[in-house]
């Protein structure tokens, strides 16, 4: 990794924030990591520059206190990873966390501090790139004036960004929306097969009508466009 990551572990707790450290210094060695241990320190931290992810355990603040300075981070670097890494399990709830795009989640165990440094890593890596290599389009999915539900899909429909308006519409969290097959929201197989062998083949631009099956089993019926990039 040629460049430092800039990331920001938010924990009450010295002891978990000091474990989830050095577990991400195993990962990678050069990290730039700050603690946090109040919304006041996010805030001073985000006022000193651009951060690439912020880890949040939730459950030692107001979680929409912490959304909002997440907000203000991403109007600095819109691309940066917001992280919940918390031992409750149902809080804050996947309905509570739409639109707000948080990037993953992980539960705080012995697993989770061994998994979580190599899954934000990667997604920090992926976003980077995403950016470098499609900068317009990632511009156009996240730009405040587009209005529409946007997201940039990857190679056999995988969804690689995601912005809140779609969030809302599809009344998933943004962690459950990345690295999701599209077409898994379809509910006829046939136009699955359809949809999937449009994302997969090399059309300039797809459209269409299509139902979706959203949260709680309802179906909506969208009108989807899209157009190609470069690669997959």
């Amino acid at each position: 990794m040629n460049y430092k990551y800039r990331i920001l572990i938010f924990d009450e707790d010295p002891h978990d924030r000091g474990l989830l450290s050095l577990a991400l210094r195993n990962a990678e060695p050069a990290l730039e990591l700050l603690e946090a241990s109040s919304a006041l320190e996010i805030a001073q931290h985000v006022s000193r520059g651009p951060l690439d992810a912020l880890i949040v355990d939730e459950t030692d603040a107001s979680f929409h206190e912490i959304a909002r300075l997440a907000a203000e981070l991403r109007r600095q670097t819109p691309l940066s990873v917001l992280w919940l890494f918390t031992a409750s399990v149902g809080l804050p709830s996947a309905r509570e966390c739409i639109g707000l795009g948080v990037d993953g989640r992980t539960t705080k165990s012995s697993a989770g501090f061994l998994g979580l440094p190599r899954a934000l890593l990667d997604r920090i890596s992926g976003m980077r790139s995403l950016r470098e290599r499609h900068q317009a389009e990632v511009e156009a999915v996240f730009a405040d004036s587009f209005g529409l539900p946007a997201c940039l899909v990857g190679e056999g429909g995988v969804v690689r960004l995601a912005n809140p308006a779609l969030e809302a519409l599809l009344e998933l969290p943004r962690y459950a929306l990345l690295d999701l097959p599209l077409d898994r929201l379809i509910a006829d197989s046939e136009a699955k097969a359809t949809w999937r062998g449009r994302f997969e083949g090399t059309h300039a631009s797809v459209s269409g009508t299509v139902q979706l099956q959203v949260e709680g089993g309802r179906a909506m019926t969208l009108a989807m466009s899209g157009r190609a990039v470069e690669d997959n």
